[in-house]
């Protein structure tokens, strides 16, 4: 009975402090108390063409906030792994106007990039945090290379 009684005592004192924080749990509830940030990766369709303008979107939101703090404002990295396995890492900044604490989406794309057809797997990083890979399908079309342009 001996071993009881302490466990007895400390449960009156938590009902009568009113809490209790466990000296194990006090860093880490401090840490997941800031906020934090989850980057955004979304595809705007599932497949593309070859030729056809690619776009998709990146972007932020807080996690564990409604805001996202001044220290985790700094520029993402999307990782493009192309088809014949080559990896590029462009730069992603966060806009200039708007609300940026809480969060933000924009358009991205390949610009004038010869865009072959197969898999390309996107990754965007913010703040050491990374979406899941994600994969891009572009698909070569025989009615689109039958087109011709008059000048």
């Amino acid at each position: 009975m001996r071993p009881f009684a302490p466990r007895l005592v400390g449960l009156c004192l938590v009902l009568a402090v009113g809490g209790y924080v466990s000296p194990l749990s006090n860093g880490f509830a401090s840490q997941n108390g800031r906020g934090g940030i989850e980057p955004i990766l979304r595809l705007e369709k599932p497949r593309y063409i070859a030729g056809e303008a690619i776009r998709f979107w990146v972007g932020v939101k807080p996690r564990n906030s409604q805001t996202i703090p001044e220290e985790l404002r700094k520029p993402c990295s999307l990782s493009i792994t192309k088809p014949d396995g080559t990896r590029r890492i462009d730069s992603v900044g966060w806009p200039v106007d708007g609300p940026v604490d809480r969060g933000w989406s924009g358009g991205w794309g390949f610009g004038d990039e010869n865009v072959e057809p197969g898999v390309y797997e996107l990754v965007l990083e913010c703040a050491g945090e990374k979406t899941a890979a994600l994969e891009l399908v572009v698909e070569r079309s025989e009615i689109v290379s039958q087109v011709k342009t008059l000048l």
